[in-house]
């Protein structure tokens, strides 16, 4: 076939308009809509690359059906062959996979990308040449073919077609903008009509189409309009016109046109030139930037210690307008604060209100405003922020406060910490971290000639991880590398409220800047009630949600939910995750560690009794519902708790806990710990609870059974031996049927894994028939999915089907996730052995849908390399790569050695030459 394209026409996507695919002047739609929709999943975050299951995500949600990766798979073929065709030789350059994950490269053209740069080009040039301006406009607005991403429906290409049409409508009001200061009305009312049309409340295109008509000789049609947006503003949003619309339109009435200009304004304070370097928040910078276009008032709220102060001098200095910066933390009361913005902005205060002043003294010039650290006055900068935003229209305002002013139209970053390494990153990922590089830095002003050596990677991590990557904290500790190395600097941040003042100056001003001194700056501005409950959420190790700080905090007598807003509000404490009906907050560790210091110790013992008792009926009340269908969100809740529940267990283990508590969340949490891989930890604590009980306790043979059970997971089948026997006994001994069949099923596993498969299968036998009767249809499951793996293993394919079959019947009976998903990942190796492959790949997709429900990493490993096996079969090389490097990546992580080795050997074969099948 003769291709269409050639290879050097260059490749291109269009989402301004309907998803294509261009090659030189073809321009390719889709036939299929999924497949135009994976690639536009694919295109909305162009050049990172995606695993199967985030594809699967945008594009089916929480709805995907069981064939969905497949489905995927199909599309990227698809989209490569119609790319191939185009292309002829040049193959091979559209939708590329990388360690099994897809990505539309960077080189790949975007027409969307193209859009931007156009208006990025042009922006700067509006000014200084606007006929240049006026043409990179047009070109950037006639590549629009209609609305982004049209026809595709799902959320993550919403949300984007939404920003690419704001963007879209800022182009034109620029392009309106540049094309009256051209002196061509009639072109800006044609770029501006369908603006207004589309939206009739964005009062920006609503003034300048005023402006435009009332040039070409409408002013009639300009008033019109003016009363068509009024109305339409009070109908959908309650509210008046702005004043720069009511400004416009007085200046139409008079014939005035647009407002006059006045003179310059005094000279404002200027932002303090900073002494140290910028690091770190780059993102954060082009944030503020860009609300500052779009918003007249934004507040930069964060913890003490955060740098939102750093942040707003340099979004000052970098301001294309005139800054005034005003320095609130020299307004010790709310009766200095006129004083403090008068001499900021270079005015003197009469009679009248100050707001009123300082707009009469800046009139219409635009200027930003900074007024940085504005909790301690919070209530009078809001009054001051909204009589000078009312009387100045062309002023903007640049708030920095560890809680929002509470105004209409305020818009709020919420700045964060700095991004810490993850605990697993490699070294040269560690050195690209914004806070090592921030605390690198420092360290070398301190000590010149500082560098990273190998040896210290690791300290400097755990460093910044410790101090949460707060600016304040890291520029402190780094101050101690003049004197510490970074192995004695991370030791001493045990005493980090000593250790982290300023080093070398002891005056009033550096006192304040110490980590404890600016926590306790937010803690002073609490009420009583909002000192105690931020005293108390120090028992908390990490997240919590509001029922748990009912329980712990349960002697207040009032809801503490209104102060724990108080105190998110605040910055104290941080929202963690808004997802699901509960959410979660967190402080940071160093906030933690303060709270903790103003508690006494009996007040501390009290706290830890009452937040072990709750996470112990966390545990009780998640244990009915993990045998049964509807398993996933319970584990995934205490997975949420992990560290509660840790604490709660240290507490328990410790010389003021309780032995019943330690068994009670044991007896709750093996399921948990064999299913979510924390197996080490689980054979520790269930030793250490069965070594407190005594030997007729009515929870040791379920002890037992976990302890066995876990040791087997770590393959350590000696102590699996020894648990499971004592358990068998004692169920014997009490005639408990359902003990014994899961003690003969423990051991059963221990014989087929040292070779003794006919006493294996004696024991399986036992094992079925014992749990039978005694009613546990879950364990009798678990144990018929063994029985049949064994069968397999032998090479006995009717007795293994026959089994398989009666465990998934088992498993369905019960619904639980774990054994559906075990008696189907072995019907599907036994399928594909001797039977059907299609009939083995439906099995292990369901299979795989089951683990991942309940988040069982190793069995999900386990699925997706027969996943792989079955695709060799197909000859579906690129299928069986991605599936057995997702299963390698897996079995890496949880440190399957088996399954590495098994999935090393399935891509080698891939790469081996010769046939495959």
């Amino acid at each position: 076939m003769t291709p269409s394209g050639t290879a050097d026409e260059p490749l291109r996507c269009g989402v301004l308009g309907e998803v294509v695919l261009v090659t030189g002047s073809r321009t390719r739609g889709f036939g299929r809509r999924r497949t135009a929709e994976v690639l536009a999943a694919l295109l909305v975050d162009r050049g990172r690359s995606m695993s199967v299951d985030d594809v699967v995500a945008a594009v089916w949600g929480d709805e995907a059906p069981p064939t969905a990766a497949t489905m995927v798979h199909g599309a990227v073929r698809r989209l490569r062959t119609m790319a191939d065709e185009d292309r002829g030789r040049d193959r091979g350059r559209f939708v590329i996979s990388r360690a099994g994950r897809y990505e539309v490269p960077p080189e790949v053209g975007l027409d969307a990308a193209e859009f931007e740069a156009l208006v990025a080009e042009a922006r700067p040039l509006t000014a200084s040449s606007p006929a240049r301006a006026a043409r990179l406009l047009d070109e950037a607005l006639a590549l629009w073919r209609g609305p982004a991403y049209e026809g595709i429906e799902q959320a993550l290409a919403r949300d984007e077609a939404g920003r690419l049409e704001e963007l879209r409508r800022r182009c034109a009001e620029m392009l309106a903008e540049v094309e009256l200061a051209l002196d061509e009305p009639a072109r800006a009312v044609a770029v501006l009509e369908p603006v207004v049309t589309a939206d009739p409340c964005r009062e920006r295109s609503a003034g300048l189409l005023m402006l435009a008509l009332a040039r070409t000789g409408r002013p009639a049609e300009a008033l019109r309009l003016f009363e068509r947006v009024r109305v339409g503003l009070v109908e959908a949003l309650g509210v008046a016109p702005g004043p720069e619309l009511r400004e416009i339109e007085a200046g139409i009435r008079t014939g005035g046109g647009a407002p006059a200009r006045r003179g310059p304004p005094p000279p404002p304070q200027r932002p303090p030139v900073p002494v140290s370097s910028f690091v770190g928040r780059e993102d954060d910078l082009g944030r503020i930037a860009g609300l500052l276009t779009e918003h007249r008032l934004v507040t930069v709220t964060g913890p003490g210690g955060s740098g939102k102060t750093r942040l707003a001098v340099e979004a000052a200095l970098r301001n294309p307008t005139r800054a005034a910066f005003v320095d609130l933390t020299r307004s010790a009361t709310p009766d200095r604060f006129d004083d403090i913005v008068a001499e900021a902005i270079g005015i003197r205060t009469g009679a009248g209100p100050p707001a009123v002043t300082v707009a009469r003294a800046l009139a219409d010039e635009s200027i930003l405003v900074v007024l940085d650290n504005a909790e301690h006055v919070l209530d009078r900068c809001a009054d001051f922020t909204r009589d000078l935003l009312g009387a100045a229209p062309s002023v903007r305002v640049l708030v920095t406060a560890r809680e929002r002013l509470g105004l209409p139209g305020e818009c709020v970053h919420l700045l964060g910490p700095l991004p810490v390494p993850h605990p697993r990153a490699a070294p040269e990922e560690i050195g690209r971290s914004p806070a090592v590089r921030l605390f690198v830095q420092r360290a070398r002003a301190v000590r010149p000639g500082f560098a990273l050596a190998a040896e210290d990677v690791s300290s400097a991590a755990e460093i910044c991880r410790r101090l949460d990557g707060l600016p304040l904290a890291l520029e402190l500790a780094a101050a101690r590398a003049a004197a510490l190395s970074l192995s004695e600097l991370e030791a001493a941040l045990g005493d980090r409220f000593r250790l982290l003042t300023h080093p070398a100056r002891h005056d009033a001003a550096s006192r304040r800047a110490g980590l404890a001194a600016t926590i306790a700056w937010s803690r002073d501005l609490l009420d009583d009630d909002g000192r105690r409950l931020l005293a108390g959420l120090g028992v908390f190790p990490v997240t919590f949600d509001l029922p748990a700080v009912r329980a712990v905090m349960g002697d207040a007598g009032e809801d503490p939910a209104p102060t724990l807003a108080r105190l998110v509000d605040t910055s104290l404490v941080q929202v963690d995750d808004v997802s699901g009906d509960r959410w979660r907050y967190r402080m940071f560790e160093s906030t933690r560690e303060f709270a903790r210091t103003c508690l006494a110790r009996d007040e501390l013992a009290v706290l830890r009794r009452r937040h072990a008792d709750h996470f112990l009926g966390v545990c009780r009340r998640a244990v009915p519902h993990l045998y049964r269908a509807g398993a996933g969100p319970w584990l995934d809740a205490l997975h949420r708790d992990r560290d509660n529940l840790r604490a709660a267990l240290a507490w328990a283990d410790g010389p003021d806990g309780d032995t019943e508590v330690l068994v009670g969340l044991c007896t709750g949490l093996w399921h948990y710990w064999d299913v979510r891989g924390s197996r080490a930890e689980g054979v520790r604590l269930l030793a250490t609870a069965l070594s407190r009980i005594e030997p007729q306790h009515p929870e040791r043979m379920g002890l037992l059974s976990a302890l066995a059970l876990l040791h087997l997971g770590r393959g350590e089948f000696g102590a699996t031996e020894t648990a499971a026997t004592e358990q068998h006994r004692l169920a014997r001994a009490a005639g408990d049927r359902r003990w014994e069949g899961d003690a003969q099923a423990l051991r059963a596993t221990v014989d087929w894994a040292c070779g003794r498969f006919d006493r294996a299968q004696q024991r399986y036998e036992d094992a079925i028939a014992a749990s039978l009767a005694g009613g546990d249809v879950w364990r009798a499951a678990m144990a018929e999915a063994q029985l049949a793996r064994l069968h397999r293993d032998r090479g006995e394919p009717d007795a293994a089907r026959a089994l398989a079959r009666c465990a998934a019947a088992h498993a369905a009976e019960v619904g639980e996730e774990l054994a559906q998903g075990l008696a189907g990942d072995v019907l599907a190796s036994i399928e594909q052995r001797w039977g059907d492959p299609a009939t083995a790949r439906r099995l292990v997709e369901t299979a795989l849908e089951h683990y991942r429900l309940i988040g069982y990493r190793e069995g999900e490993a386990s699925a997706l390399a027969l996943s792989g096996r079955l695709a060799v079969t197909d000859a579906d090389p690129e299928g069986a790569r991605i599936c057995f490097e997702q299963a390698h990546d897996i079995f890496r992580r949880i440190g399957h050695r088996a399954g590495v080795t098994a999935t090393a050997d399935g891509l080698a074969a891939l790469d081996a030459p010769g046939p495959r099948g």
